[in-house]
């Protein structure tokens, strides 16, 4: 009964993030027309899938503007596993390797019987995953004392889980499963820990980094202690194996790895956002570069101060893994930081 996971004691958990959410589904139907497929910013570069005839009609964005990610991702939705479409993707292994999000929203249609992803689905499906994860998080923090939820309260309501959430790009998704690991990782329950984390690699594979990063504490600690735990050893190595293999069937798929197609999305550390300063003279767009220098460097912080504290070991598993992926994030290049909001959902799970 120690280890069970509460529901929230007070309603207004429940209200906040709901509230957070509605906001989201309205603000993205009134300004897009009103229609769920539109807010995912389809382009005519890229068009509608003849699969999908119900869309054929909806209006698209102007043909020399690519739109955003989350009309690449509701394509998945409704073909995973599937290399028959790539003329309406700007990079499909790229994109493909990202499932996560896709094929939950698939296999929520399935369970409703329809025969395709529809829009409102995929969408309803991303909000409600991540609010499902928040309402974990909350009632575990509020037994660590009263209150303690409100330390939330920046990443719940940061643009980075907004943005992401009504335009159909699974960051905030990303980021509630990613949060949820750590979580059951800390209550030492290991084998859903490895079911989450396995579960965020393929949702962005970037967050390897820092489950890597646990896995070389925990093993390292392990030699130390001359003791070698089976069940420890395979829960935290594999979410880093199912990345290995699912990238082993993409280059199956495709004739090539995802990395391929990442192009201009890595750069030496921090070049990339300090030549979008040096160059950017709108003092409002630079407001973000701070917010992700001030992010990364408290990430940096924070992640060394725990490798360093005389805490148990999963504490300084973790200080590792965010010392290694918010590295990761400092070398992110031009292709992410093309547009001033990606600064805001590049640090998301640091937040």
């Amino acid at each position: 009964m120690e280890n069970r996971i509460p529901l929230p004691r007070h309603y207004k958990y429940f209200a906040f993030v709901a509230l957070v959410l509605s906001a989201i589904a309205i603000v993205s139907s009134i300004t897009i027309s009103g229609s769920f497929y539109r807010s995912f910013w389809p382009s005519e570069m890229f068009g509608v899938h003849k699969g999908l005839p119900l869309l054929k009609d909806t209006p698209l964005f102007l043909e020399d503007a690519a739109g955003w990610d989350g009309q690449f991702y509701y394509l998945i939705a409704n073909y995973p596993f599937s290399n028959s479409y790539p003329q309406y993707l700007d990079s499909a292994a790229y994109r493909t390797q990202r499932i996560g999000l896709p094929v939950t929203a698939n296999l929520v249609s399935r369970f409703l019987f329809m025969e395709y992803v529809s829009p409102l689905v995929y969408s309803l499906t991303n909000i409600f995953v991540f609010l499902i994860c928040a309402l974990i998080l909350i009632s575990n923090f509020e037994r660590w004392g009263q209150g303690f939820s409100v330390l939330l309260v920046p990443w719940l309501s940061s643009v980075g889980v907004t943005a992401t959430l009504s335009h159909g790009l699974p960051d905030a998704f990303t980021s509630g499963i990613l949060m949820v690991a750590i979580l059951f990782y800390f209550k030492n329950k290991l084998y859903l820990y490895m079911a989450f984390a396995t579960f965020a690699v393929l949702c962005r594979e970037g967050t390897a980094f820092l489950f890597a990063g646990i896995a070389l504490w925990e093993g390292l600690a392990m030699i130390r202690a001359r003791s070698l735990i089976f069940r420890n050893i395979f829960t935290v190595s594999a979410p880093l194996v199912g990345l290995i293999f699912w990238q082993l069937y993409l280059y199956n798929l495709f004739g090539y790895f995802p990395s391929k197609q990442a192009h201009g999305m890595l750069a030496a550390p921090l070049e990339a956002v300090l030549k979008y300063f040096w160059s950017n003279t709108q003092s409002h767009k630079n407001l973000y570069t701070f917010h992700y220098l001030l992010i990364i460097g408290l990430a940096f912080f924070m992640g060394f101060k725990a490798l360093m504290s005389q805490g148990n070991t999963k504490t300084r598993a973790l200080g590792l893994g965010i010392l290694i992926y918010t590295f990761l994030l400092s070398c992110l290049g031009h292709g992410v930081f093309m547009y001033h909001r990606d600064f805001l959902k590049g640090v998301l799970d640091l937040l």
